[in-house]
């Protein structure tokens, strides 16, 4: 009988190293060098970076023994799995439009105006969220001057001023693995930023977020909007 083929998608920063080969124009099967993978790892980047969720999609035709399993079994789910681990076929990149409404800008405006810190809290990949967290207001500062974790690495001392002595928010983007490795000083310091994009964050992570603010005096809101499709926590300080 015919062999079953996986059919597979997901994010790229996950997938891609599966990867060994890649499906040609013509519709044959190339292998995947190092050149191909950070010409494609730069295509992920510069669309997400234009606010694109990027999907990668690769394909696998399994091994003869899948014909005789039963497709309804456990036995046949975790073999399927295991396949996906490694030797994929890159089939290409999806990029999807997921733009906010026109009305979230004037909401983070009025809610920032009352006092309240606006974060994002998403699963999205960096870039794209950060892209996304400035179309919408909750980033303010230019990408120069949007901190990531090595600002809290480097145990730096937030400044206070910038632009001829004004003082402006200050803001930082980074990914929920880069919060497993912070102590409780980098959480002190990561909690007085204005302006925070968390990436990539599982919901124990996101639990946490929400736990390392409270510990530290903050009220904590969490609300997700389906018309902005992203996770916002607000942290009241106008008391």
């Amino acid at each position: 009988s015919k062999q079953p083929t996986l059919m597979i998608k997901g994010a790229p920063d996950i997938l891609l190293s599966r990867c060994a080969t890649y499906l040609s124009q013509e519709g044959h099967s190339v292998d995947l060098y190092e050149s191909d993978r950070k010409a494609i790892e730069s295509v992920k980047d510069d669309w997400s970076s234009q606010g694109k969720r990027v999907i990668l999609i690769a394909c696998k035709i399994l091994p003869e023994r899948f014909s005789t399993l039963d497709t309804a079994t456990r036995e046949y789910e975790q073999a399927a799995i295991g396949e996906a681990t490694q030797g994929l076929e890159l089939v290409g990149l999806v990029r999807i439009v997921d733009p906010p409404r026109e009305e979230i800008p004037g909401v983070i405006s009025t809610l920032r105006g009352a006092g309240i810190k606006i974060h994002m809290v998403t699963g999205d990949f960096k870039l794209t969220a950060q892209a996304i967290a400035s179309t919408c207001g909750i980033i303010t500062n230019p990408k120069p001057f949007i901190d990531d974790v090595s600002a809290l690495e480097r145990g730096e001392k937030l400044s206070e001023t910038a632009y001829n002595g004004t003082r402006v928010p200050r803001s930082i983007v980074l990914s929920g693995p880069e919060l497993v490795s912070l102590d409780d000083d980098q959480w002190n310091s990561l909690c007085r930023y204005d302006e925070i994009v968390f990436a990539r964050t599982t919901p124990e992570q996101k639990l946490r977020i929400v736990k390392e603010f409270q510990a530290r005096n903050e009220t904590v809101g969490s609300k997700y909007h389906a018309s902005l499709t992203r996770e916002v926590h607000a942290t009241d300080e106008s008391q």
